[in-house]
């Protein structure tokens, strides 16, 4: 069992690398853990940027209401009820503008962990193609390692494995063209 595993680590290493010589590891990457690309960002940051206008339009809401109650053109509760439904709008626009910035935190972030996850296959490339992995490099590029229950008997048995690689997780290759 521990020669298949190295075999099929092994395996999924070079389909890596080969990946990266016939194409982009990193879009490859990104594809398969469904990052957007920039357009996503920018739509992010134009609702961020949407948000601010409405917050400053309440700002000026707020200044007007607070002049009109001053000048009793307003009575004490129709400024309560609307202060009320303002700060409400308010505080509902600060989370959404919160919750965005994380997005394109995170965003950000996945890209690193993919450039992060190439650079060191890179530099472990060598002794990959050379078949001769050490438990250093093996450190490096794989996070865990889940062995399932086989299923069957003898020479129809099967067992699923799923490697979670460093920074990325889980890659799925079966829907990406390439033999295994």
């Amino acid at each position: 069992m521990t020669n298949d595993l190295y075999a099929y680590v092994l395996i999924n290493l070079k389909r890596f690398i080969n990946l990266d010589k016939q194409f982009s590891l990193e879009e490859f990457l990104k594809q398969k853990l469904k990052i957007q690309k920039t357009k996503k960002a920018s739509v992010l940051n134009k609702t961020i940027e949407e948000y601010e206008k409405k917050l400053d339009e309440l700002d000026k809401i707020f200044k007007i209401l607070y002049s009109d109650r001053v000048s009793d053109k307003i009575t004490p509760e129709q400024f309560n009820r609307l202060y009320k439904s303002y700060s409400d709008d308010e505080e509902k626009f600060k989370n959404k503008i919160s919750e965005i910035k994380k997005q394109v935190k995170e965003r950000k972030q996945e890209t690193t962990n993919i450039q992060d996850f190439t650079n060191a296959l890179r530099k472990c490339q060598n002794e990959i193609l050379s078949n001769k992995l050490t438990e250093k490099t093996l450190h490096k590029l794989i996070d865990k390692i889940f062995v399932h229950e086989g299923i069957g008997k003898r020479e129809n048995r099967t067992q699923s494995i799923d490697i979670y690689w460093k920074n990325i997780g889980l890659i799925d290759f079966s829907d990406n063209g390439i033999n295994k």
